[in-house]
């Protein structure tokens, strides 16, 4: 008998479970946190970052949003495994592609439920409520949503925007109608961003209602609903409530074409095949968008802090 039998057999199953870890940590897409920062929104633009106690559950919100928005991921791809298995590139994900098992799936998905709910339980409970509508509003579209044309798109564009709601009520921050109808536009035409690319590249998939003659159509309303964002946050800057919180609200014209052209070249690459599938993953990637962070950081702070 082979004494080393037991050895090489425990060896084998710790590999195995190492590889199941990584490819759990693959599956639940940890660089989807970035857009939980949206959390910390409302602290920002309130120019609340020196008020204390605010810092404390922005962060909690943010573990919370990660936690349970990575268990929904693995959740979408166990649904969506036979439909990812066609497709030319989601066939090669974790779940899709056999590399993470079911089973452990599921129990990953369990642990990172559990995980942000024990972060929520020191949130307040409006706060609660509202991770606990995303998670279901986030189930609803990964089985049947997803399914509408526009309706999709739709729900995608709000999951952004729950998040900067859900910072405002963690801090206590109320958020302005500003900021509302701002998101509102923004994050619907990064949504039908990501909606364009997919049907201009890989043509109708599977749970889709869309065809390849709705691309323009796509592009059309992608750009429009960019534009619209940034003619709110002109007329934000005209309104007589800038004057509270910037000592020069006139150097945040400046920030107009900051964005016009960040939409603008989004939209571009998209039309011309360029753009990644996930709109994030362009933006974590993509020089000219950590161009425009620094710029409109630079534009904030002047307006801020200049005197007249």
């Amino acid at each position: 008998m082979n004494s080393h039998a037991p050895s090489i057999v425990a060896v084998r199953r710790g590999t195995a479970a190492v590889s199941s870890l990584a490819f759990g940590l693959r599956a639940a897409r940890p660089y989807q946190w970035a857009k939980n920062l949206l959390v910390f929104v409302p602290i920002l633009l309130g120019h609340y970052w020196n008020a204390p106690g605010v810092w404390r559950p922005a962060m909690l919100c943010f573990a919370a949003f990660s936690a349970i928005a990575s268990a929904l991921y693995l959740l979408n791809d166990l649904l969506d495994r036979e439909a990812d298995q066609k497709h030319p590139t989601k066939r090669l994900r974790p779940i899709a592609s056999g590399a993470l098992p079911p089973a452990a799936a599921f129990s990953l998905c369990g642990i990172l439920l559990v995980s942000g709910a024990a972060a929520a339980i020191f949130l307040p409970m409006e706060t609660r409520w509202i991770l606990a509508g995303y998670a279901a509003g986030s189930i609803l579209y990964s089985t049947i949503l997803k399914s509408y044309i526009l309706v999709d798109v739709l729900a995608l564009g709000t999951f952004y925007a729950v998040r900067v709601f859900a910072g405002g009520s963690a801090t206590g921050i109320a958020i302005s109608p500003w900021t509302l109808a701002f998101s509102m536009f923004m994050f619907l035409s990064i949504a039908l961003a990501k909606r364009y690319v997919e049907v201009n590249r890989h043509g109708p998939s599977v749970r889709r209602g869309y065809r390849e003659a709705d691309a323009p159509v796509l592009l059309g309303l992608g750009i429009g609903t960019g534009l619209l964002a940034i003619q709110v946050l002109a007329l934000y800057i005209s309104s007589p409530e800038i004057r509270l919180l910037y000592a020069r609200p006139e150097i945040l014209w400046l920030m107009c074409p900051v964005m016009m052209c960040w939409i603008g070249r989004v939209w571009l690459l998209a039309g011309r095949g360029e753009l990644n599938d996930d709109p994030l993953m362009f933006a974590l990637t993509d020089k000219g968008s950590y161009g425009t962070a620094a710029a409109a950081a630079i534009i904030l702070t002047a307006a801020t802090s200049l005197t007249r």
